[in-house]
């Protein structure tokens, strides 16, 4: 249990239903996400209501070794997704809060999704679900209505806005900021929104 290089757990009933409960009990408890897989006879109902209730996957009745072979490799291409997926979050996680650089995400309809938390800028909270329009329209007005078309230009036409140079404020105070936004596409090859950088 204390190996950190393995990734799924196979275990036969034939150790007995005792040590398959505890076994499945004891990785449980040091590290909730490997998979565990159970071979049991056929008939064994009992047991695999058991070990399903300590945290096995769904148990194999009398598995043929091609069988356990598909459900393993299976389990595992799976436990190595999530831990990558887990992984890559966390470093979006990292840049976002450390980087103070306006990283955003937003979503087909030009919604936030996404948003770094940039000292003196947006709240990422607070913008979430919001378009450009819904957070600067009463503050600049003719910003919110350049950012916000750029963010439809882009959705809609799927091209990238790039280095885009823009102020907004009142005259003598103007904020400045060079944007650039790009179509975020699915593992589908779909388009789920833009990514961007001001």
């Amino acid at each position: 249990l204390d190996a950190e290089n393995w990734g799924c757990l196979v275990v036969h009933d034939g150790i007995g239903a005792h040590r398959v409960r505890d076994l499945c009990e004891s990785v449980r408890g040091a590290r909730p996400d490997v998979p565990i897989v159970i071979a049991i006879e056929s008939g064994a109902t009992k047991l695999a209501t058991d070990v399903a209730v300590a945290g096995a996957c769904a148990p194999l009745f009398d598995p043929d070794p091609e069988t356990l072979r598909t459900v393993v490799a299976d389990r595992l291409d799976r436990y190595v997704r999530r831990r990558t997926n887990a992984e890559e979050s966390e470093i979006l996680t990292a840049m976002l809060d450390g980087l103070e650089t306006p990283l955003y995400a937003k979503d087909t309809e030009a919604r936030h999704v996404l948003l770094a938390d940039v000292r003196g800028g947006l709240d990422p909270e607070a913008a979430l679900g919001k378009t450009d329009l819904d957070i600067y329209l009463d503050e600049a007005p003719e910003f919110a209505r350049q950012a916000y078309e750029d963010d439809t230009t882009v959705l809609e036409t799927e091209t990238p806005v790039l280095n885009r140079d823009e102020s907004h404020g009142p005259e003598g105070s103007e904020h400045w900021s060079r944007t650039t936004k790009v179509p975020w596409y699915g593992s589908d090859g779909q388009l789920k929104g833009l990514v961007g950088i001001s």
